[in-house]
Order: structure tokens, then C-alpha cells, then sequence
């Protein structure tokens, strides 16, 4: 039986087979934003979509190993501030958190004010 080189690398390094895939929290957030667009008429306050998505592509690039790299605290929550969902009001944040993260499993970080 003949592999394919793509297959072999994978049983041996366990590599996913598509190395170049969208990395989960890019995808997540895309995955919320268009959830929250299908339900805006259920929140009552504004919400802003986290600003990585506004972000160049080598910006993105840093902001995602910007947060990799972040060890202590104060650095994680400074590195997750592009990734922020931030609502007016917070049962509005708590109904999409509880969609988004609860139900859909979708690793995605919001704060109101």
C-alpha cells in the first residue's frame, strides 16, 4: 500500500494535514461575529466586533503572537485587548457569552462598560 507523503508526515509528526488552517481564535472570531450579526435584535446596548478583525494582515500576525507570547497576567490581558467583543450592558455580554462560549464552544473574550 502506497502513502502519500502528506499522510506519512502526519502519523509521524501528528500534524494536522492542512498546516496553513486559519488559527482557531481567528476562526472563533469570525464564527461569533457572525452569530452576533444573525441576532443583534436581541441585545439592547452597543456592542463593538473585536478590533483584530479591522487590522491589517501583519498587524494580525503580531497581535496573534503578541498573545502566544504573553507569560504574566498583565500581559495576557493586554495581548487579548484586539480580541475583545465589548458591550454597553452586561446581560447583554452574559447572552453572548452564554451563545458564544457555553453552547457554541467558541473561545471568544468580551467585557461591557
Amino acid at each position: 500500500m502506497q502513502f502519500s507523503m502528506k499522510y506519512a508526515r502526519h502519523l509521524v509528526l501528528d500534524a494536522p494535514f492542512d498546516i496553513t488552517a486559519e488559527p482557531i481564535i481567528k476562526k472563533d472570531l469570525h464564527t461569533a461575529v457572525k452569530w452576533l450579526c444573525q441576532h443583534r435584535q436581541l441585545f439592547r446596548g452597543a456592542m463593538s466586533e473585536p478590533h483584530f478583525l479591522e487590522m491589517e494582515e501583519e498587524d494580525q500576525s503580531r497581535a496573534l503572537q503578541h498573545i502566544i507570547d504573553a507569560v504574566e497576567t498583565e500581559d495576557l490581558i493586554l495581548a487579548k485587548e484586539p480580541f475583545l467583543f465589548i458591550f454597553q450592558f452586561r446581560d447583554d455580554m452574559e447572552l453572548f457569552t452564554q451563545e458564544c462560549r457555553d453552547k457554541i464552544k467558541l473561545k471568544v473574550n468580551c467585557i461591557y462598560f
